[in-house]
């Protein structure tokens, strides 16, 4: 049953908007909007050029940074980029 709750609060949490989530936690000016997708600087390696890449067409809420290989869904950056746990990265998103 736990497994199942997880699963369903993750779906919901991946359903807020990536790109929004990443302005309200990134520093300003290293997220770069290209129409529905952007460009990202990202914060898990030390470019300062935009190497991630966001798309959010359709229902994929997905990022890939192009150099270092970190990427996955809304829930997936939460957790990585501020190292939270699960419930953390629950609670922050529910704020968001």
């Amino acid at each position: 049953m736990g497994e199942y709750l997880d699963m369903v609060r993750r779906d919901r949490a991946n359903r807020k908007d990536l790109i929004g989530v990443m302005l309200r936690a990134l520093p300003p000016f290293s997220v770069v909007l290209t129409g529905a997708d952007a460009g990202v600087i990202c914060p898990f390696h030390s470019f300062d050029v935009p190497s991630w890449t966001v798309r959010v067409s359709g229902k994929s809420q997905l990022w890939e940074c192009d150099s270092c290989g970190a990427g996955g869904d809304t829930f997936d950056f939460v957790q990585s980029y501020f190292g939270f746990t699960f419930q953390e990265a629950m609670e922050w998103l529910n704020g968001a």
